[in-house]
């Protein structure tokens, strides 16, 4: 692991020189602090998702074992599932129809009593 650690360091370094950046601009460029900047700059590797968008964002390459590994190595994260909400009540009913709706009245003495339902759709 220490091998692509310092791998990933040598290609930011690279990729710091060949941009003319310091490593301050560089952090803010990829929302990162200067602290987390340097680790990765010491062989310090970041989680997955982090790791592939660097390498996709920045067009790096890994030379491993005098192999080269550019962004198309590494799976970047797919599509993400659309985010589940909760519908607001008047969103709710506004997706019912006649037919979600059972009315029945029953007359007891003096009293009408309605008992109204409402099946409203997932």
């Amino acid at each position: 692991m220490r091998q692509v650690g310092d791998a990933f360091a040598k290609a930011l370094r690279d990729m710091l020189t060949r941009e003319g950046l310091t490593v301050t601009k560089a952090a803010q460029r990829m929302h990162l602090s200067r602290q987390t900047l340097h680790a990765y700059l010491n062989g310090k590797l970041p989680r997955q998702k982090r790791f592939n968008k660097i390498m996709s964002d920045y067009e790096l390459t890994l030379g491993l074992n005098e192999q080269p590994f550019d962004k198309t190595a590494f799976v970047r994260e797919g599509p993400k599932a659309p985010e589940w909400r909760q519908l607001t009540l008047f969103e709710a009913l506004d997706s019912i129809s006649s037919q979600n709706l059972q009315v029945s009245v029953k007359r007891t003495g003096t009293v009408f009593k309605v008992h109204v339902a409402i099946d409203i759709p997932a």
